[in-house]
């Protein structure tokens, strides 16, 4: 049978449809080294697995490479499981990387890894999960093995750099199949009996079987909801467990770990001199604050500033006295014009003024002032005031419209 002329594309096509209807390369596992590995700023990671005699390109992309625990690097010898494919565009062979795990590492890496995962993403790990270690603690716990180095260890620290504190030492199984039931019930029965104000949890080093009770959930989570700060010191410095990740205080040796729990006498004597050279400070400092309060009260200054308050108010009243003379003299003025226009007026209308004017003044027998003919009567005897004297005359005759009337 002839097939017509196919494309490039069509070809890688095709060669793409049929790896992918192969089983055996679909979820594949394969173990290599790592070479020409790149992170992209993408996400996605590129790089080669090798044997000795070839290799073949992967990539990774970024939803899986994000759930990698361990950090890859050129040379390493890792187990992948993904999917073989073409990449179309350029006809390349390549191995599509689901999971990614440094190779060699056996179930007990494999559930480590797998454990720290989880109670990371429950943050146990996380720093604000983490109690706060007392500066002085008054007694401290240690749980571990009374026959272990890492006891005579933390005694010897102990002995050597305090007199102050009290040890408890706890003793338990610190490896074996009932190490974590009891590291578990010490750690409850020092919290419910409030029996320390630190534990150190601690033993020497060991292989990762060795070291596995304190990877056991069960350990894990009662350090973790332990009421008692704790500080691990679990192994050698390279040693890790998962103890020390979600302990509130992580130490590289059972040495360290009580060097880190307690103040020496000579560090304590250190730190009391520095309070006692702060508190003296502060208080010259409050001295001679208090100092120049009082200065500012003192008799001198009070009577200074007596005066310039006496200034003042001088200097008040003679304000207010100018203006209450100014007013009083402006009223005088007021008045005084009132008067003038008065006694104006009142001359106006002085009798003896009006004779000075050549009038005269008529009066009754009764003295009352005569202004009308009508108040006259023939015969009467009336008075005429003038400016230089008086006429006293009788009455003949009374004329006038009204007195005619009358008659």
């Amino acid at each position: 049978m002839k097939l017509r002329k196919l494309s490039v594309t069509e070809v890688n096509n095709y060669a793409q449809k049929l790896l992918s209807y192969d089983p055996i390369l679909q979820n594949l596992r394969i173990e290599g080294e790592i070479s020409n590995f790149v992170a992209h700023s993408s996400g996605h990671a590129y790089f080669s697995l090798k044997d000795n005699e070839s290799k073949i390109n992967c990539i990774m992309f970024k939803r899986y490479f994000d759930e990698t625990e361990n950090e890859f690097k050129n040379g390493d010898k890792v187990d992948c499981i993904g999917d073989i494919s073409i990449y179309v565009k350029e006809g390349k062979l390549q191995l599509y990387v689901k999971e990614m795990k440094q190779a060699g590492l056996g179930e007990l890496h494999i559930k480590f890894e797998e454990l720290k995962k989880k109670y990371k993403e429950l943050g146990y790990f996380d720093i604000k999960n983490k109690k706060e270690i007392s500066e002085f603690p008054e007694k401290v716990a240690v749980i571990t093995s009374k026959e272990g180095a890492a006891l005579r260890d933390v005694i010897s620290v102990f002995n050597r750099r305090t007199t102050l504190v009290n040890l408890l030492i706890y003793p338990v199984s610190v490896q074996g199949i009932y190490s974590k039931g009891e590291i578990v019930k010490a750690i409850n029965y020092l919290n419910d009996n409030k029996m320390a104000d630190l534990i150190i949890l601690t033993r020497g080093g060991g292989s990762i079987e060795e070291l596995w009770s304190f990877n056991e959930p069960e350990v894990v989570e009662s350090v973790f909801f332990s009421d008692i700060p704790i500080i691990s010191g679990v192994g050698h410095e390279t040693d890790y467990t998962l103890v020390d990740f979600v302990s509130d205080l992580r130490a590289p040796t059972p040495s360290a770990a009580a060097e880190i729990a307690i103040k020496s006498n000579e560090e304590i004597i250190q730190l009391l001199d520095g309070y006692k050279f702060s508190l003296n400070r502060e208080i010259e400092n409050l001295i001679n604050e208090s100092r120049l309060k009082l200065e500012k009260y003192s008799l001198e200054k009070l009577l200074l500033k007596k005066k310039s308050v006496l200034k003042e108010n001088i200097y008040l009243i003679d304000n207010i006295n100018l203006k209450m003379n100014s007013l009083i003299s402006k009223k005088i003025n007021d008045k005084k014009n009132e008067m003038d226009k008065l006694l104006i007026n009142l001359n106006n209308n002085n009798p003896i003024e009006i004779l000075k004017k050549g009038y005269s003044i008529t009066e009754d027998e009764n003295r009352s002032v005569i202004i009308s003919s009508k108040d006259i009567k023939e015969n009467q005897i009336i008075k005429t005031i003038l400016i230089d004297g008086e006429i006293i005359s009788k009455v003949e005759k009374v004329s006038g419209d009204d007195y005619q009337k009358r008659k």
